[in-house]
């Protein structure tokens, strides 16, 4: 028996597929939120709680270069590039209305491309279903600037053969050199996120500490201590000028181990040459 199609009237009759019916969901989505979530050009996209797209306006879909029915057999795991042990955790907070503010997390586009973004979530009632719409913040600039910022670290502050640091208002470390933590016979994570007094236990005992000076009188401070690992080192601390991050001093130590070695190897010559000129003299008089 030949194979029955089925007629037009029938087929309007079948039930929508399940993509068919996630694309019409979403479409419906978008008419409940109105007009500015369309129109808007901020990237917004709408989640389940479990992650599952339920829809997106048309900036986030040129964003990311999905189509509309693409994105909705998706979940917001799908995008994220690398681990992703935190995405649970703030979906939940976004679901719950929780307001802290979420870290910046690399996305991957259609194109295999990488964009960085900081979404700000909040829960939304749809047709009595409490789903999840995100504006994502595209700080992929802010992320190249950063890269040639770490490049230019690299390049001048880890070859600067001097301890560096960078301290915030607080005089918590937030960034240092690989000569700092080796110096500190500590790992470069260790130091992180440490009071200066914490760390730098000879030069911070003093009172008043050199940060907290350097901070308030805006003036370089300078001292030679012996570290708790018996190195003679001389430190500058020197307040930061204005700028737009948190950093408050700068803190920099050279071991004098080198300069004060070199410094005796250059007496004792000194005291050779003398005690050769005073030989030489002996001896010319002794002939006369």
């Amino acid at each position: 028996m030949p194979a029955r199609y089925p007629h037009a009237c029938e087929m309007a009759m079948l039930p929508p597929s399940m993509g068919e019916a996630r694309v019409a969901r979403a479409l419906g989505v978008r008419r409940t939120l109105g007009a500015f979530f369309e129109r808007t050009k901020v990237p917004t996209i709408v989640v389940e709680h479990d992650g599952h797209f339920a829809s997106a306006n048309d900036a986030a879909l040129a964003q990311y270069g999905y189509s509309l029915d693409e994105l909705v057999e998706m979940r917001i795991q799908d995008l994220i590039v690398g681990p992703r042990p935190q995405t649970a955790t703030d979906l939940d907070r976004a679901f719950r209305g929780d307001a802290a503010p979420l870290d910046r997390r690399p996305h991957r586009r259609r194109d295999g491309t990488v964009l960085w973004v900081v979404p700000v979530a909040g829960p939304v009632e749809v047709a009595g279903e409490t789903l999840i719409v995100s504006a994502l913040q595209d700080v992929t600039p802010l992320v190249s600037v950063e890269e040639r910022s770490a490049v230019v670290w690299e390049a001048a502050v880890e070859r600067f053969g001097r301890s560096f640091a960078l301290l915030d208002g607080e005089r918590r470390i937030v960034r240092l050199n690989r000569t700092l933590a080796r110096g500190l016979h500590m790992r470069e994570e260790d130091v992180l996120g440490k009071r200066c007094d914490e760390v730098f236990r000879v030069l911070c005992a003093r009172q008043p500490c050199p940060h907290a000076m350097a901070a308030a009188e805006r003036r370089r401070i300078v001292g030679e201590i012996v570290s708790l690992h018996g190195q003679p080192l001389r430190v500058e601390v020197w307040p930061s000028p204005p700028n737009d991050g948190r950093i408050a001093t700068i803190h920099v130590a050279h071991d004098l181990t080198e300069e004060r070695a070199m410094r005796s190897r250059l007496a004792a010559a000194d005291r050779l040459a003398n005690l050769g000129r005073v030989a030489a003299g002996v001896a010319h008089e002794v002939n006369n």
